[in-house]
């Protein structure tokens, strides 16, 4: 879990309906890959991996 308590909500939102993404720019807080299923990417990560062709 995150120091911020704003921060922790989004992953606890993220956990309790099974996303497979959090999209953030915030690199301070969101320093790991993955929280439980759910995988951490900035705009710029998602976006390259899913672009449309």
């Amino acid at each position: 879990m995150i120091s911020d308590t704003d921060d922790n909500m989004i992953l606890e939102l993220a956990d309790e309906c099974l996303a497979d993404f959090v999209i953030t720019g915030n690199t301070t807080d969101f320093i790991f890959p993955t929280y439980k299923e759910t995988k951490i990417v900035s705009p710029k990560e998602y976006w390259e991996i899913h672009k449309p062709i």
